[in-house]
């Protein structure tokens, strides 16, 4: 009968053995203890197991591990032939530290790995992790080592096959996501029931939603809605694109987490603000950017150059309303070009053009050379000579208008910023209604002037005085040829802005050489002159625009201004601090006026420091998706663009013009450090 019992324990020891994993040696940091086992999963197949517990009161992070923290990786070193699979992850637990929102687990997690092995061999593996309380993190990391034999039948580990089983399974119905306003419905159908299950959606990929927001559930049969709001720097979703993530949930029935993963096909994705947003207040907005546009800094030497030109005899209603055609035509084919470019997938905005060189050099040879002709130092026929304010005639007026059109891409007005985001993102009709009254309004006060010339009768009468003063603004258009140069210097280096202002000096002497071809002379010296003037302009042109591409982006700004990223932004928010962010660019004249006068002064300076805020330069200068995809989320398609990030909060738009007054007002609402 002894002998009987102790055969009877001896077997079942040895069945117990049998199903145990094989386990490496535990590694261990000073608040976890991770373990490696694996089984057998069937012919060349193993199942890979990293089992992590932390100790009370901390926790590990999931894939996406929310608004702060870091995935655990496996950094695998197999032998030839063999390869492992993804990570499969258990359902995580939502980890609330206000106002940040995580996902991760706390205690025991099983993560599951499959690794294909031809024959028998050692893997060795690196695991990292971030083990994290209430206010600390610490970064660990193990290396681990594992004799695997031959792979046999499947093992049974029961451990394992409890963690194989609590896995998310997929969704066995449809699942669809849509875009409404500034959040996402998903929808799912087909599925079981959910009854009273509290779930959220989490998507596999940071960054896509506001991760402490409330979500709002509606439980269906077979499914159920839920409202998730995205986050305001994510990318807009494209129709026919695929979401993943995860439904996850607690069974309080069986307390234990509950998940399904779900592929959320994009099946709708109104624009931000579409025609159904569209509204006369946006058509009076628009009108009032524009007005507002003769006012910018990048305006005012072209509406010099008109206000000049209506002084001279024979302006009228006609010169005023060809000066709107012009306005009205460079707009509606900017427009065009600008939706024609989006709707090929191109991330573009307002003043997109400035951001390729090739078109900044253009600009600073048409500035110069219309300085230039103002100096007298040469005359052009009536198209040129129109734009620089010279010429009467249908087509000076006309050119006039195309030439303020050019000179204020780079310039965002008051009011324009909502009119503009609807206007690039709207039906083609409602794009031409708004671009037609943004026009408008840039060429109302020269149509009305023009329309009304006894209102200029304060104005002296001509004489000597013109000539002067017009020689006077030819100052304004150099001004404007050095800002190009500037501008051209910070997208390719200051190698390039050399090279420019090169070509912009041999550009000068074809100009003197054309000048002296229209005087009186020989026809063979005049002829080789026009002909050395044409050569000398085209090779320094075409020298300036065929040497470097635009270099990445960095922070201009001097003392605590940082390169803005998606993702430093998101860190600095996850690490609780305030931040504010200057979405500007070199050509954008009004941003570095805002620059200089407000958040360059000393007692902004003074006040961001005490307050701690992290300061971050979003530059548009060059063509950058990510600053695109940051605006867009604001409904914005052009700078300048001022945010606060406070935590806790929704982030703070600033006015685009800025006074030190109003930044400091608006720190001084952030709470002590």
């Amino acid at each position: 009968m002894t002998l009987r019992l102790l055969l009877a324990v001896f077997l079942s020891l040895s069945t117990l053995a049998s199903a145990q994993a094989i386990s490496s040696k535990p590694g261990h940091s000073r608040h976890a203890e991770a373990v490696l086992l694996a089984e057998p999963a069937g012919k060349d197949a193993w199942t890979v197991a990293l089992r992590l517990t932390t100790t009370p009161g901390w926790h590990t992070y999931w894939r996406n591990p929310g608004d702060a923290g870091l995935a655990t990786s496996i950094e695998w070193k197999l032998p030839s032939g063999w390869s492992a699979g993804p990570i499969e992850w258990p359902v995580p637990q939502l980890i609330s530290l206000p106002p940040l929102m995580s996902y991760g687990y706390e205690g025991e997690a099983w993560l599951l790995t499959e690794v294909k092995a031809s024959g028998p061999g050692a893997l060795h593996a690196t695991v990292r992790w971030l083990e994290c309380s209430a206010d600390t993190c610490i970064p660990a990391s193990a290396d681990f080592t594992l004799a695997l034999p031959a792979a046999a039948a499947p093992g049974k580990d029961p451990r394992i096959a409890a963690a194989r089983a609590a896995l998310p399974q997929p969704w066995p119905g449809t699942a669809a996501v849509k875009a409404e306003g500034d959040a996402d419905v998903v929808e799912l159908s087909g599925g079981p029931s959910l009854g009273t299950l509290r779930a959220r959606f989490l998507p596999f990929d940071s960054g896509l939603i506001d991760n402490a927001a409330p979500q709002l559930s509606v439980h269906a049969s077979g499914g159920g809605t839920w409202r998730v709001k995205r986050d305001a720097n994510a990318p807009a979703l494209k129709p026919g694109a695929t979401v993943d993530g995860l439904l996850a949930g607690i069974d309080e029935a069986a307390g234990k987490p509950v998940g399904w993963q779900v592929a959320l096909r994009v099946a709708e994705v109104p624009a931000p603000s579409s025609a159904s947003g569209f509204s006369w207040l946006l058509v009076f907005g628009a009108f009032a950017g524009g007005l507002l546009l003769n006012l910018m800094p990048c305006v005012l030497p072209v509406l010099a150059l008109k206000v000049l030109s209506l002084t001279r005899s024979g302006a009228g209603k006609r010169e005023g309303l060809l000066f709107t055609l012009g306005v009205l035509v460079s707009f509606w084919g900017l427009a065009g070009l600008l939706l024609a470019l989006r709707a090929t997938g191109e991330k573009i905005g307002w003043g997109f053009q400035l951001q390729s060189p090739s078109f900044v050099i253009l600009m600073a040879a048409l500035f110069l050379l219309i300085a230039l002709n103002l100096f007298g130092l040469f005359e052009v026929g009536l198209m040129a000579s129109g734009a620089a304010g010279r010429a009467s005639g249908r087509g000076g007026a006309f050119w006039s208008g195309v030439l303020a059109v050019l000179v204020a891409s780079p310039c965002t007005a008051p009011f324009m910023g909502s009119a503009l985001g609807v206007a690039l993102t709207a039906s083609p009709w409602v794009a031409l209604v708004l671009f037609t009254s943004l026009g408008l309004g840039l060429a109302a006060p020269y149509l009305v002037l023009a329309a009304n010339p006894a209102w200029l009768r304060f104005v002296p009468k001509p004489g000597p005085w013109m000539e002067r003063l017009r020689q006077f603004l030819g100052f304004p258009m150099l001004a404007a040829a050095l800002w190009l140069v500037w501008v051209d210097a910070a997208q390719v280096g200051l190698a390039g802005g050399f090279l420019l202002l090169a070509a912009l000096l041999v550009l000068s002497l074809a100009a003197w050489l054309y000048g002296l071809s229209l005087q009186p002379g020989r026809p063979g010296a005049k002829a080789f002159l026009s002909i050395a003037a044409v050569v000398l302009a085209g090779a320094a042109l075409t020298v300036a625009m065929a040497r470097q591409e635009p270099q990445a982006a960095a922070a201009s700004g001097q003392g605590a201004w940082e390169h803005f990223t998606p993702d430093r932004l998101a860190a600095l928010r996850a690490e609780g601090k305030p931040v504010f962010v200057d979405f500007t660019a070199t050509w954008c004249l009004s941003c570095q006026v805002n620059r200089r006068i407000a958040l360059e002064d000393a007692a902004v300076r003074r006040k961001f420091q005490e307050k701690g805020v992290a300061l971050l330069e979003a530059d548009w200068t060059s063509r950058d998706p990510g600053v695109t995809a940051a605006l867009a989320g604001f409904g914005r398609q052009s700078v300048p663009l001022y945010v606060l990030y406070v935590p806790g909060e929704e982030p703070r738009v600033l006015p685009q013009l800025l006074t030190p007054g109003l930044v400091l007002k608006a720190l001084d609402a952030l709470p002590a450090r």
